[in-house]
């Protein structure tokens, strides 16, 4: 008797330590995992200035990632955990300011969006919002408009990796390139052309969309109208036929008389 309990305990442990792993991680792989959520937690812990939390949470993130839970081509999945683990590091550096932290937060917020929405509706606000900052930058007068300027640059740069997961990977050095140079800028003029080159770096997109809607539309005319047409044609065709045959019954008739 004293054997067999002792045995059934073995089995207990031994089943308790070969299921565990399956426990830590199940969180990480069934679909009751919500990514965004996670990272929107980790957006309120940084906002409350919680910095080893929202680290901590990052590095579930991370986790979750990388048990492939977005799906997404596997050269942005591993951009995605490079942007991660940047920032995880960036919550902790004691050389960064609390408004930096915030952005840095906020810009793996949005490369989530990006990554599990195809069209996030916070994405498209923010992309907006960009828009109106380097259009009202170009407005502003010369005592506002350098102030205005680095603004833009801050916003961009809280966009970048989000912009980098919805663009194609051939766009990202244009980007990084963009951006590099916005940093290095000090004459109003160069400033200048590159909110103009930043402009139409991202408008291409949404250009791109409605060229596609307008394809679509366009087939759709064609096939139409080309449907219309063959329709009339066959139509018309039966028409004459039944013709023709009628006209051979009445002359087969007077033939018979």
């Amino acid at each position: 008797m004293l054997f067999k309990s002792k045995k059934t305990l073995l089995v207990f442990i031994i089943s308790f330590f070969v299921l565990l792993p399956d426990k830590l991680f199940a969180d990480h792989t069934e679909h009751s995992y919500h990514l965004l959520e996670e990272v929107y937690t980790v957006y309120e812990l940084t906002n409350e200035q919680k910095y080893d939390a929202a680290s901590k949470k990052l590095e579930q993130v991370s986790i979750a990632v990388a048990n492939n839970h977005l799906n997404v081509p596997k050269d942005k999945l591993v951009f995605i955990q490079e942007s991660v683990s940047n920032v995880k590091m960036e919550l902790l550096s004691d050389a960064l300011t609390d408004e930096m932290k915030r952005d840095s937060a906020e810009s793996i917020v949005l490369m989530m969006e990006a990554a599990t929405h195809k069209e996030s509706q916070l994405f498209e606000n923010k992309k907006a919002e960009l828009k109106r900052q380097i259009l009202n930058t170009l407005e502003s007068d010369t005592v506002d408009f350098e102030e205005n300027y680095w603004k833009t640059v801050t916003e961009f740069q809280t966009l970048i990796p989000a912009f980098k997961v919805e663009l194609p990977v051939s766009n990202w050095g244009s980007i990084d390139v963009q951006l590099s140079s916005m940093k290095n800028m000090n004459d109003f003029k160069e400033m200048e052309e590159d909110l103009h080159v930043l402009l139409n770096l991202y408008e291409p997109v949404e250009v791109q969309k409605n060229e596609e809607d307008d394809d679509s539309s366009f087939i759709w005319l064609v096939s139409t109208i080309g449907g219309t047409i063959v329709f009339t044609l066959i139509y018309v065709g039966w028409r004459k036929y039944k013709g023709e045959k009628k006209g051979k019954k009445k002359y087969k008739k007077v033939d018979g008389l």
